[in-house]
């Protein structure tokens, strides 16, 4: 056979391609979701046999580049992605309502409450005096205020919810057409590792992991092509896209689907926001309602049976029936005069059902007859606070594991500049033997011409 310029030169090719591996890898060390390249050789076997030769080999071949990934905890990061997101949102949402309760600040809806009935018991001890009940007119007038503006920016934060939801979907059908391209320009590489554009879907997929949980699954269209299910709902389908539609149903609730396919989200930033939307909101909008409902009914019932100074009677305290719509009544806000405080007519220093009323501030009638209105209302500020404290909790605790997630997954896939620059180092050592071997051969074969 002679001297062979070819396994020189296939040491040659793959040194070259080994430094093009190493320089890319160093040249994306900062690139989010860059996984690392690894050249994989194998000897050539082309000319392998039972000769010297054969058996000597004939060189080296570069057998493909692949990715280091692990799919396995590329799916754990995901996950913890979307768990992370989902208790930010939800905390965010929580901190939201919370503030508009104001519990903290001044003019709460339990310091409110107890100085309406506080106003009550001071107008029991001078039910004929004009001032205390004016007082009480303008007290009760501030917690109906009050519970009127809760209302108001409870339903605020819906419309606010609901646009942020709508956000969200259309962000989700727009990384969806993009990994069904992306799947699609994989396809038309023939089946080969197109290693770009498989990092350029991850990060598609990652930030679709943002919003809620994902599954990725091999396609049928074709090697490296993947299908994506959101919940249940299968948003990419090869090279096929298909759209994320929101629906809002006959009970209120906002429904995310796919044909008539519901997209069940769990995890992630939308999943919260629908969360919130569709079961808190609602359980804290109805809790409240109840409360209220509950104050009106009690004082109206017993302020109805009474008399005021003009011996007017039969007149209800509060107008309206939930939080919306609570008003003190138009007619003793002109007359307070009407205010009932006796329970027997033409008595005007009578205060019985004055105190009557006043004695409902502790009087247990929630909760099945166990829960006065205050120890409710306290009780309904306990439970906020201490969802908020959940979802902060939970945030940080998948936020550590994220962190541990990620530098587990950075360990195979992220770029070590230190270990690519060694790797730089050898292939070029290893590209310049090859040159000096050719380079010898070389010399050999002009030396056997001047010997002929």
């Amino acid at each position: 056979m002679g001297f062979s310029f070819d396994i020189s030169q296939s040491g040659l090719l793959a040194a070259r391609r080994g430094i093009n591996v190493a320089q890319n890898n160093i040249a994306n060390a900062n690139t989010d979701g860059y996984a690392r390249e690894r050249l994989e050789l194998a000897p050539n076997t082309t000319n392998s046999g039972a000769t010297i030769d054969g058996q000597i080999g004939s060189g080296v071949v570069t057998k493909e580049v692949v990715r280091l990934v692990d799919e396995l905890m590329l799916q754990q990061s995901r996950h913890e992605m979307g768990q992370t997101d989902y208790f930010s949102s939800m905390r965010q949402h929580l901190s939201n309502l919370e503030s508009v309760f104001s519990e903290t600040k001044e003019g709460s809806v339990s310091a409110l409450l107890s100085q309406f009935y506080y106003a009550y018991e001071e107008l029991a001890k001078y039910p004929e005096q004009h001032s205390y009940r004016l007082s009480l007119v303008g007290q009760a007038e501030r917690l109906a205020e009050k519970f009127n503006s809760i209302q108001e920016k409870m339903s605020q934060m819906r419309s606010e919810v609901d646009q942020t939801i709508e956000v969200k979907r259309n962000k989700i059908n727009e990384l969806v057409d993009k990994i069904a391209n992306v799947n699609d320009r994989i396809g038309k590489t023939g089946g080969g590792n197109a290693n770009a554009l498989m990092d350029e879907r991850d990060r598609y997929i990652n930030e679709l992991s943002v919003y809620g949980g994902v599954v990725v699954e091999q396609s049928a269209e074709g090697k490296g092509i993947v299908n994506v299910r959101f919940g249940e709902a299968l948003l990419v389908s090869g090279t096929r896209g298909n759209r994320l539609e929101m629906m809002e149903m006959n009970d209120g609730e906002i429904v995310l689907h796919t044909g008539s396919v519901t997209a069940r989200v769990e995890g992630g930033s939308l999943a919260a926001d629908l969360d919130f939307r569709n079961r808190s909101l609602p359980q804290y909008n109805d809790t409240l309602n109840l409360l209220v409902g509950d104050v009106i009914a009690n004082v109206n019932g017993i302020h109805a049976t009474g008399y005021g100074l003009d011996n007017t009677t039969g007149e209800p305290f509060f107008l309206g029936g939930n939080a919306g719509s609570i008003a003190v009544n138009t007619v003793l806000k002109q007359a307070p005069e009407k205010v009932a405080t006796s329970s027997v007519a033409g008595a005007e220093g009578n205060n019985d059902i004055a105190r009557q009323i006043a004695s409902l501030r502790t009087s247990p009638t929630l909760n099945g007859g166990t829960t006065s209105p205050v120890a409710f209302y306290d009780g309904f500020s306990i439970q906020m606070a201490s969802d908020l404290h959940i979802a902060k909790d939970n945030e940080k605790v998948h936020e550590a594991i994220l962190l541990n997630v990620n530098e587990q997954k950075e360990a195979v896939q992220g770029v070590n500049t230190d270990e690519e620059m060694t790797n730089l180092m050898m292939f070029q050592q290893y590209y310049q033997a090859n040159a000096k071997a050719i380079s010898i051969i070389k010399e050999s074969l002009d030396a056997l011409m001047r010997m002929i």
